[in-house]
């Protein structure tokens, strides 16, 4: 989705009346968007400035300080903003294609329907900003610091969110189709309605989240941290949960047929009712230190 860039005053306002019915459905599920540039006259995408900094395609504002600032609509394409401080700002609509954000700050902004293709965000703090109506899908976002944002109802299908820190983080109804989650931390998160089944969360740390009644068929589990998550009546046949560590997990009445759990720890686990059919179960541990073979636990 791209920021709108009309060429009179005329297109302007009747841009205006568009936007504010497309984002109504953004606006009902709660996020914090702003529409004070839209509705100010001011076309969208128009040269701004704040701070004292000027605000256009391709200008340099590493280690600007932008903080607090309404950047709604602004086009900053191919912008250096490395190391800027970005904090509470209304980024509504604002377009960062092809823009340098490494290292810089953007917590609790409002980055509403903005645009971050190919955008350089490596090192950059996203800590408890919104995030309604951005497409992360296929994007890069490895080690960025997400805890306590919001990405309910975003597509992060085929993102590399490896080493992510999601704690706290608002995942409902995420779309993570191919997503790999690779080392982030999700402990805290509430993943309502999300789908991880395509998701790679190897060496994750998931901690004691909700997962009961998840789809979780085929899931690359390997060594990912579970360790007091509820995963009780989860769909987990053929995922590959290798050296996977699920300390006094709930897996009561989980589906683990034809599942990799080789080397799993299930120490203090809860494994009533437990469906192990056709598991791989090669020097899994129990909960009394037994180690359990495809024949059973020793």
């Amino acid at each position: 989705m791209r920021p709108i860039r009309p060429d009179s005053n005329a297109a302007s306002a009747s841009t205006r009346r568009s936007l504010l019915h497309r984002v109504g459905t953004v606006a009902a599920a709660g996020a914090l968007t702003s529409l004070a540039g839209c509705l100010e006259g001011r076309p969208i995408g128009s040269e701004t400035s704040c701070n004292g900094h000027t605000i256009e395609p391709g200008v340099d504002l590493a280690g600007a300080d932008l903080s607090g600032c309404d950047l709604s609509g602004a086009d900053l394409t191919d912008a250096d903003l490395s190391g800027a401080d970005l904090s509470e700002t209304d980024l509504f609509l604002a377009d960062f294609e092809g823009a340098d954000l490494t290292e810089a700050n953007l917590e609790g902004a409002a980055v509403v329907a903005s645009t971050l293709f190919d955008a350089d965000v490596q090192g950059a703090t996203f800590s408890g900003a919104s995030f309604a109506g951005v497409d992360f899908s296929g994007e890069s976002f490895p080690d960025v610091d997400l805890s306590g944002a919001d990405l309910s109802d975003t597509d992060v299908s085929n993102a590399d969110l490896s080493g992510a820190d999601l704690t706290d983080a608002d995942l409902t109804n995420v779309t993570f189709d191919g997503t790999d989650l690779s080392g982030a931390t999700l402990a805290g998160t509430d993943l309502t309605e999300a789908d991880l089944s395509s998701a790679t969360l190897t060496g994750a740390t998931v901690g004691s989240l909700d997962l009961s009644d998840e789809d979780l068929a085929g899931a690359d589990l390997v060594e990912t941290d579970l360790t007091e998550a509820d995963l009780s009546s989860a769909d987990l046949s053929g995922a590959d949960l290798t050296d996977a560590i699920l300390h006094d997990a709930d897996l009561a009445a989980a589906d683990l047929s034809d599942a990799t759990l080789r080397g799993t720890d299930f120490e203090g686990a809860d494994l009533r009712n437990v469906n192990l059919s056709g598991a791989d179960l090669t020097g899994a541990t129990w909960h009394d230190g037994r180690h359990c073979e495809t024949e059973g636990c020793f």
